[in-house]
């Protein structure tokens, strides 16, 4: 029967598949034939990524194809990515629609882009039909977007903000009209409904001027502005200024065709303002003039504040006086920028009114101020004047006067009027040989003036002759006017911005003692602004551009040819000039040599040659070569150098000695022209910043004049400039032979005052058989600080300016510096120089942090005040002084001896009372804290916050090695994991908390009290301190724990952590079980109840338990009850399926489950499939493991009688030549669970809850899932098979694997 019905199904499937075969042929007949219809090809939409865009692509893909061969072609960009990982499999298909509906399809997301996009809606510059059209599509796109998404934007937040948004970006003419819509309306009526019709009435009418604009110009001309308009856009810098005023009338009605202006037409007045409206659409008028022709934007009558008619405004009234005619003047100005002052055509003159009224006024352009036409009493009509900068670029609109007047030339008679108080007009200086002996229009020097009339090209050549004086480039030029000669252009740099100044000076003042770190703070600053530069987001992300650096510097390129070349191009290069210095003329003529092939690379050909050795000049063959000359100064670098001599000096500023009383504004100006970066005539310099500093803190302006006690400090340190020609520096440091040179120190000098601090660094030449040299190589002064500190603070920021400066000399140098001293007159800051930092209050600890990271604090010194030079840097001194002033160039004189002849440092130990207390005050304070009491609660909270009892019992180690780890020197102090010892005193803690009576009365061997919970157990401390049990099984060979096991109490919530552990690590077992496992370890006072509580809140455990109803259950059978080996008689069941991970797919799989019906002991067997032939597999590795039972009972009897069919057949006769002996695998009674005996198959449905009652959470691989079968084989299996009791004194439990 059953091969019949095998040969059935297969002549079954071989007719349907050809018959399939036939229909595919047929269908490809009929589409390839002749008859088949043209139809038009599908294009299949494109998506790259956009949000607002995958709701319109799903839903033409989806009604579309919605196959995964199409679905791949028609994604690009982030898109495609974000299913690069799927493949084109049916499994797969729906996971990449998902996929991408998470992606781009999250209604939130897609919401909160047409929020964004309605909120940042490009802005409409002018209210042309186009980009109105382009504000009010966005608006109206996005506001139904969000209704179709369920998103009302019409709410009162959300509406009232996008109003807000869409007209920010609207024009100021629109942002008008609607603000006099609702303006006179109820504001809480206003919907963004309401707004988007109010765009869409704006685009009707700007769409309908632009018709009639159009028909309009077939006929007309164009009108004369638009093609001012358009010479206006070719001619960007013009010039001169240009005003043009063109009065546009109408003579012909629009509306009813009579001879009079549209606005005075009575039919339109007659009329609403609807009706005016449909008006003006119907006869395509201007909605601004009401005249015809042209367009409302380009309506020459267009002023500020008025966008339409006042006849076509709602509730709008004509104010009074309102101009009857519409004037248009373009102002074109010049936008050159230009960093000299530039001095304008101004002069003086009469002005002549119709009455003969007469008054002197300083002109400009043709216009006049209103206060001056009020006082002339000068009348004329009203009109409305736009003026617009050249290009449009600012534009503002007035109602002025028309006024008529005359202009004649200053007679000797005329009295001034007062009026020096707007514009600051340069001084003209006398410098300009072109501009002597002409009579000026106006008056120079002269204070602060106003301008009174603005002259245009209208009437500007009426009174400018032809007649032009010029000077040198850069030099202003005189026009003769009728009112005398006008000086007007350049005049070189102006008065600079103090500020810059300032900053300039302090800037070079700091050169050598900034911070160390303030190139890396720098790299940072610049990384940050780069990150905020170039961030942006990308739909999901965001992405920030990758930081690039900058190209290598030429001379890098050639630094293999051209070694020293290029390394002092790299060092000695300063914009375009080189400077260098060599030892002898060999290497300098070798180095010109170099210097001149690696710049001739990038065709660059060095000019200007200065030396001061002429045999160089000669071998270096140019003529264009300055050598040594005592006559010859030439500035390096901005410093003067005497080539004859080979020493720097100094200039005295121009200008500066002359004048008798000045401003703060010119003594900055004179401090600022003394350069001196190496700080040569700091001892100088730092007299006019002590002055420039009291005029800042007396509050004087810029342009104030300085009073009279610091004018005369001023004055004294003015008669000094003129010696500092005198003052000459030489040049070299070392001027002997370098080869002759022992050794090369840096000593560093540092002093401060009430007023200033500062540092000065000498160069100390030691020579094999000769003198020493001492040279000063730089000094920095500084300004005390506004805010009052102590003197020991001053001397060692003082101190810090020193250890800055030597360590950038050392740097700078590119010499071998054997030795580097730092001295100070000052104990106290010596004294917190030399103690650790951390010992100190943070004023001071971060600047000897520093200082003893610059230069170690053992070579600091001390040095008499009378001996310090740095002393002259706080106090200051004179030209003549400092001229011949040794100890300033050279140092101390013993400086130049050995170290023996140094001052002795006596350290600490002349430190007076004062001195002492000084540097106990910046002394930090030590804080000791003493424990009284520990709160309970403070452990509770500690515990409360972990939920797993192994982090616990980590974190309250940590802890512990904390507290030890604070009370030991840092040498002793333990580091690394978390030792046994650790986690040991970590569990005598929860001891110590609930049994500190018993371990106090054990450790003085004292009895326990009658009434201790712990007498029945013989407690004693091991030798960990740790509380157990005791009893007689000292002998046994059980593990230690176990004999001994750890005292607990119940109510403690590290025991509850504990039992939750033990419970979940067994899978979940029930009491018994979870009570033995920790019976092994610990012994918990009333264990039971403890277990219990824990299992019975458990969360995994609860939806087990959880069952519709319980069936009441019958007699046991007899197998159940009767004495028999483990599996001797067992029960068989299926369970699953699972999922098994194979490769990239899942695939299911089931357990079989074997189980003993007498002890309850599992075996678990993975099998693929519930087929007949994975059963016999699963069976015969049971046999191989367990051995043969008597008896299997099973609730699926039909795959018994498969398999034994299958057996029987492979056993069978014609089988037999393949075996040389049957196999005994059929010895065995199976037995068919029927409804009668329906206990046994409860019996598997039992033992699978331990196997399935965790869940399969993850897809393991077959290798993974095996070793889990195991381990829940072992854990079930070791299930307890007697009662567990609080005694200690119990029998021992036996276990399945026991039994």
């Amino acid at each position: 029967m059953e091969r019949d019905i095998r040969a059935l199904r297969v002549e079954a499937r071989q007719y349907i598949e050809k018959s399939k075969e036939q229909t595919l042929s047929a269908k490809e007949v009929y589409n390839g034939g002749a008859c088949a219809p043209a139809l038009p090809k599908w294009d299949l939409p494109k998506f790259k990524g956009d949000v607002l865009l995958f709701t319109v692509f799903w839903d033409q893909f989806e009604a579309g194809v919605h196959s995964r061969s199409d679905l791949r072609t028609c994604l690009e960009g982030i898109a495609f990515d974000a299913i690069a990982g799927y493949s084109e499999t049916a499994a797969n298909y729906a996971a990449a629609v998902a996929t991408l509906k998470s992606r781009f399809g999250r209604p939130n997301l897609i919401a909160e882009k047409h929020i964004l996009e309605l909120m940042q809606t490009e802005k409409c510059n002018r209210p042309t039909a186009r980009e109105l059209r382009q504000v009010h599509d966005t608006v109206a796109r996005n506001v139904r977007a969000l209704v179709a998404l369920n998103k009302d934007p019409l709410n009162e937040t959300l509406g009232r903000g996008a109003i807000s948004s869409a007209q920010a970006e609207t024009s100021s003419i629109v942002r008008k009209l609607w603000e006099s819509k609702v303006l006179p309306e109820d504001q809480e009526e206003l919907t963004l409904d309401a707004f988007v019709e109010f765009l869409q009435s704006q685009v009707e009418i700007e769409e309908a001027a632009v018709a009639s604009e159009k028909e309009g110009c077939k006929n007309k001309r164009r009108t004369e502005p638009s093609e001012l308009e358009q010479r206006r856009r070719k001619d960007w810098f013009s010039s001169a200024a240009a005003l043009q005023a063109t009065v546009h009338k109408r003579n012909m009605c629009s509306f009813c065709s009579g001879e009079h202006e549209n606005a005075t037409c009575q039919r339109f007045k007659n009329v609403g303002v609807k009706g005016r409206w449909k008006m003006v659409r119907e006869n395509r008028a201007c909605f601004l003039c009401l005249g015809s022709g042209h367009q409302m934007n380009e309506c020459s009558k267009k002023v500020e504040g008025v966008q339409y008619h006042p006849m076509l405004v709602k509730k709008r009234r004509r104010e009074k006086g309102q101009a009857s005619e519409y004037r248009k003047v373009q102002v074109d100005l010049v936008g050159m920028p230009t960093k000299g002052r530039v001095l304008l055509q101004t002069a003086r003159a009469v002005m002549r009114t119709m009455t003969g009224d007469r008054t002197v006024v300083i002109s400009q352009r043709s216009f006049i101020t209103e206060e001056l036409a009020n006082r002339m009493r000068l009348n004329g009509p009203l009109e409305y004047v736009e003026i617009s900068t050249l290009g449009g670029q600012s534009k503002f609109c007035k109602r002025t006067r028309r006024v008529q007047f005359a202009f004649s030339a200053l007679d000797s008679g005329e009295q001034r009027a007062a009026k020096q108080w707007r514009t600051a007009n340069p001084l003209l200086q006398r410098r300009w040989k072109h501009l002597h002996g002409l009579k000026l229009a106006d008056q120079f020097p002269r204070e602060c003036s106003k301008i009174d009339v603005l002259i245009g090209l209208d009437y500007y050549y009426d009174f400018v002759s032809q007649e032009v004086r010029h000077g040198h480039a850069g030099e202003p030029v005189a026009l003769r006017t009728l009112f005398g000669w006008i000086v007007c252009g350049t005049m070189g740099e102006g008065n600079k911005d103090p500020n810059e100044i300032l900053r300039k000076l302090w800037d070079l003042e700091a050169l050598g003692i900034r911070d160390a770190e303030e190139a890396r703070r720098r790299q940072s600053t610049e990384a940050i602004r780069h990150y905020i530069e170039s961030i942006t987001f990308e739909g999901e992300r965001y992405v920030v551009r990758l930081p690039w650096k900058t190209d290598a510097h030429h001379a890098r390129l050639h630094i293999a040819t051209y070694k020293r070349a290029a390394e002092e191009v790299l060092s000695n290069m300063f914009v375009d000039d080189f400077l260098s210095s060599c030892a002898d003329s060999g290497e300098a003529e070798q180095l010109v040599d170099q210097l001149r092939k690696l710049m001739q690379l990038g065709g660059f050909n060095l000019t200007k040659w200065k030396c001061n050795s002429s045999s160089v000049a000669e071998a270096i063959g140019v003529t264009d070569v300055t050598v040594n000359n005592d006559r010859i100064v030439s500035k390096v670098l901005g410093v003067p150098w005497n080539l004859g001599q080979d020493a720097l000096s100094f200039i005295t500023p121009h200008g500066v000695i002359s004048k008798s009383r000045e401003t703060k504004r010119e003594l900055l100006s004179a401090v600022a022209k003394i350069f001196d970066p190496m700080g040569f005539l700091a001892p100088f310099t730092i007299r006019a910043k002590i002055i420039l500093q009291s005029l800042w803190q007396s509050g004087t302006g810029w342009d104030e004049s300085i009073p009279d006690v610091l004018n005369a400090k001023w004055s004294r340190w003015k008669q000094d400039l003129h010696m500092l020609p005198q003052l000459l520096v030489q040049r070299t440091l070392i001027p002997v032979d370098i080869n002759a040179v022992r050794s090369i120190e840096l000593h560093a000098f540092a002093d401060a005052s009430e007023k200033a601090y500062g540092a000065v660094v000498y160069m100390k030449v030691v020579i094999v058989s000769a003198n020493n040299f001492v040279d000063m190589v730089i000094a920095k002064s500084h300004l005390a600080p506004l805010k009052k500190i102590t003197l020991p603070r001053r001397e060692l920021i003082a101190a810090l300016v020193a250890a800055r400066l030597v360590c950038y000399v050392k740097r700078e140098i590119e010499m071998t510096v054997d030795r580097v001293a730092c001295w100070s007159d000052s104990k106290v800051a010596l004294s917190w120089i030399r103690s650790p930092s951390k010992s100190w209050k943070p004023f001071v600890q971060k600047r000897v942090q520093e200082i003893q990271a610059l230069v170690d604090s053992a070579n600091w010194y001390h040095c008499a005040g009378k001996d310090n030079p740095a002393d002259l840097l706080s106090r200051g001194t004179t030209i003549e002084n400092l001229k011949s002033n040794s100890y300033w160039w050279h140092g101390p004189a013993w400086l130049k001896m050995p170290e023996g002849s140094w001052p002795k440092d006596d350290k600490m130990s002349e430190l007076t009372d004062v001195h002492a207390q000084t540097v106990k005050q910046e002394g930090r304070k030590k804080i000791v804290g003493l424990l009284a009491e520990q709160s309970s609660d403070v452990q509770y909270a500690l515990v409360l916050r972990y939920s797993s009892f192994e982090r616990l019992l980590r974190i309250t180690a940590w802890l512990f090695r904390f507290v030890k780890n604070c009370r030991l020197p840092k040498e002793m102090r333990n580091y690394g994991l978390i030792s046994v010892e650790e986690l040991l005193q970590a569990e005598r803690q929860v001891q110590k908390e609930y049994f500190e009576d018993e371990i106090n009365c054990i450790v003085k061997h004292k009895a326990l009290r009658s009434s201790s919970k712990l007498l029945m157990f013989d407690p004693y401390l091991d030798e960990d301190g740790l509380l157990r049990v005791g009893g007689r099984l000292e002998s046994a060979s059980i593990q230690e724990a176990a004999k001994r096991q750890i005292l607990l109490p119940h109510n403690h919530v590290v025991v509850d952590l504990l039992v939750r552990r033990c419970h979940e690590r067994q899978l979940h077992a029930d009491v018994q079980h979870t009570l033995a496992i920790l019976r092994q370890r610990v012994w918990i006072l009333r264990a039971r109840s403890c277990v219990e509580r824990n299992i019975r809140n458990c969360v995994v455990c609860k939806a087990q338990r959880t069952v519709p109803v319980e069936q009441k259950m019958s007699s046991l059978p007899v197998e159940r009850v009767k004495v028999a080996f483990a599996l001797e008689n067992t029960g068989l069941d299926f369970a699953g399926p699972i999922y098994v991970r194979r490769r990239r797919t899942c695939e299911k799989a089931y357990i079989c489950l074997f189980t003993c019906m007498t002890t309850r002991a599992i075996h678990l067997e993975l099998v693929t499939d519930m087929t007949a032939a994975r059963f016999v597999l699963a069976l015969r590795r049971f046999f191989a493991r367990r051995g043969r039972p008597a008896i299997i009972q099973s609730d699926n009897f039909k795959t018994f009688k498969s398999a034994s069919r299958e057996l029987q057949q492979l056993f069978s006769e014609d089988n037999s030549e393949r075996f040389d002996e049957p196999p005994r695998t059929l010895e065995i009674y199976n037995r068919e669970s029927t409804l009668d005996r329906w206990i046994l198959g409860t019996v598997g449905e039992i033992s699978e809850r331990p196997t399935t009652k965790d869940s399969w959470r993850a897809s393991l691989d077959e290798e993974e899932t095996r070793t889990v079968l195991c381990n829940v084989d072992a854990m079930v299996s070791a299930r307890l098979l007697t009662f567990v009791g609080d005694d200690p004194k119990d029998l021992a439990i036996s276990r399945h694997l026991i039994f």
